[in-house]
């Protein structure tokens, strides 16, 4: 049993030193991150044991990508709002950026690096821009609930519901659980 609660002092000393890592800040200047770390028993008797290798599951980018945009536009259809629809460039922006930050380990908004990040990977078709980023959910329903969770990030999922008669675009980057929402809306 001892053996156990160390085991459990040590993942929660873990979880919080990478929930540090894993921190961005918000518009209300507090922090949001999400840490999902698995517990490892043998079954029988909820002892420790060591980590045994288990196969990493196959995942479809695509498939993610494709989720996230539905699971979006649920929600904008509860709030009212205009449908969004893919669009290559801008898709291709919020891919570079999501392996970009696997590729430098980091984990912030585009704009810290270049103000022109989409417009640089050849999104023309609109001068106002929302982007969300987030690191850690495993499917499109969860990372989009987790934008939802937070009112600075929910805005940007339900960008422009007050002009419904707009076209609004969305590209979806993923890499390695770091996850880039971009909505775009063009002025009719």
């Amino acid at each position: 049993m001892k053996r156990f609660l160390t085991t459990i002092v040590l993942i929660a000393i873990a979880a919080y030193a990478l929930s540090t890592l894993l921190q961005t800040p918000t518009a209300k200047g507090g922090s949001n991150y999400a840490v999902y770390l698995p517990m490892v028993t043998n079954g029988s008797n909820g002892q420790s044991t060591e980590p045994t290798t288990t196969p990493t599951p196959t995942v479809d980018p695509a498939q993610l990508k494709a989720d996230v945009i539905a699971a979006v536009n649920s929600e904008r259809a509860k709030a009212g709002c205009a449908r969004v629809s893919a669009q290559a460039d801008l898709g291709n922006g919020a891919q570079a950026w999501a392996d970009y930050m696997v590729a430098n380990n980091t984990y912030d908004h585009s704009v810290f690096v270049d103000v022109d990040w989409y417009l640089h990977h050849g999104y023309t078709r609109s001068d106002w821009l929302s982007e969300n980023v987030a690191a850690g959910p495993h499917t499109g329903a969860d990372v989009v609930a987790l934008w939802m969770s937070d009112e600075g990030h929910k805005a940007a999922v339900l960008a422009g519901c007050a002009n419904t008669s707009h076209t609004f675009d969305i590209g979806i980057g993923f890499n390695n659980y770091r996850w880039v929402l971009a909505i775009g809306e063009l002025h009719n």
